[in-house]
C-alpha cells in the first residue's frame, strides 16, 4: 500500500511541477489582487493613442456632411448645431453634397 501512495505522491508532485512551469497557480493558492492586470490600461493607451489625432472627428467637411445627411435619410436624426434640417430653407450642407444625396 505504501508503494501506491508513493506513486500517487510522485504523480501529484509531477503535475504541480508541470503546472508551475506553465505559470498556473497551485490549487488552494490565491493570486495577488491587482497584480495580474496592473498597468494594462496604460500600455493600451500608449500602444494605440496618437497625440493630436481625434478619432471622433472626421477631417473632411464633405465627409461630415455626407454622414449627417445619411443619418438624416435613415432615421431623421439631426442635431441643432448642424443648422436647419435638409428639408428646411437655409440648410448649411453644401449644395453638391445635398444634390448627391438625393
Amino acid at each position: 500500500m505504501s508503494q501506491a501512495r508513493d506513486r500517487q505522491r510522485a504523480a501529484r508532485h509531477a503535475r504541480r511541477t508541470e503546472a508551475s512551469l506553465r505559470g498556473v497557480p497551485e490549487p488552494g493558492t490565491e493570486e495577488k489582487p491587482g497584480k495580474k492586470n496592473q498597468g494594462d490600461g496604460a500600455r493600451a493607451r500608449q500602444r494605440f493613442a496618437k497625440s493630436g489625432l481625434s478619432f471622433g472627428e472626421i477631417p473632411d467637411e464633405n465627409a461630415k456632411w455626407q454622414a449627417r445627411l445619411r443619418s438624416w435619410r435613415q432615421s431623421r436624426f439631426w442635431l441643432p448645431l448642424w443648422g436647419p434640417k435638409p428639408t428646411e430653407p437655409g440648410c448649411f450642407a453644401p449644395p453638391e453634397v445635398l444634390a448627391a444625396g438625393g
